[in-house]
């Protein structure tokens, strides 16, 4: 994994945008909308069970335009290492990977927590194959 570590530092920093992800929009939909039935046949009482029937799916629709209107972030690994999110340095980032999920937790130089979610309709293949080589091989 050296090898692939000094290749990616050779072709300089590798720099990611975030977006909101199109899959996890439809999932928060579908799942707001899927909640109607099961409180339907669950043993909430009727005035409870109809208060939810018409919250959940608004609540859920009220979240996907929340999580659609996020801005774009750009998250950038320097070949010294060094990462940024939106020109801010990060202290304490770490990169876990799911599969083809990517999860970036940070903490700037103010102590603030920062959490990104890459998906794969995010960040394609090229994508993942970069941030992987600029992390070293991680």
């Amino acid at each position: 994994m050296r090898i692939a570590s000094r290749r990616a530092s050779a072709f300089g920093q590798c720099r990611v945008v975030w977006r909101p992800s199109r899959w996890v929009i439809v999932a928060i939909v579908v799942m707001g909308l899927a909640i109607v039935p099961a409180i339907l046949v669950s043993d909430v009482p009727g005035l409870l069970a109809a208060t939810l029937v018409l919250v959940a799916p608004v609540w859920a629709v009220r979240l996907a335009i929340r999580e659609h209107r996020r801005p774009p972030r750009v998250f950038v690994v320097r070949p010294d290492g060094a990462m940024t999110l939106d020109d801010m340095p990060l202290e304490h980032c770490t990169v876990h990977w799911r599969g083809r999920l990517a999860f970036v937790r940070a903490r700037d130089s103010d102590g603030r927590p920062h959490r990104l979610a890459f998906w794969p309709d995010v960040l394609p293949a090229r994508g993942r194959r970069a941030l992987r080589l600029a992390l070293g091989g991680a």
